[in-house]
């Protein structure tokens, strides 16, 4: 869930971005103490939780996804993809997430997805 949490954190800090700019951050960097200070040096350097984030800029808002780090020599499994909307989706297998995957917290994954 330390991913769940990091993406949650990015979804509060873009909601404030927006706010005093008028528009979304388009880089984790521009959240992070050298930007806004809205999250802190290991989230705004895109490593926090085993994962890799990424944050871009999309017509619509933004997206975040997530990919384990080390995939091959760790086992690790699990991509996530969120975007403004503020809903996890979760894709297990090699690959990214996608928004047309299951949403973490389906019945499946027993865990809440939308924060």
């Amino acid at each position: 869930m330390a991913v769940a949490k990091a993406i949650a954190t990015i979804h509060t800090a873009e909601t404030q971005y927006l706010s005093k700019y008028g528009h979304y951050a388009t880089s984790l960097a521009q959240l992070g103490p050298n930007g806004a200070d809205l999250v802190d040096k290991d989230l705004a350097s895109g490593h926090k939780a085993g994962v890799e984030l990424v944050l871009r800029p999309t017509q619509a808002g933004y997206e975040v996804s997530a990919k384990p780090i080390g995939f091959a020599s760790l086992g690790a499994h699990r991509y996530y993809y969120s975007d403004q909307n503020m809903i996890i989706h979760q894709h297990d297998g090699a690959g990214p997430a996608t928004v047309s995957d299951p949403v973490l917290g389906d019945p499946v994954h027993g865990t809440p997805g939308r924060i």
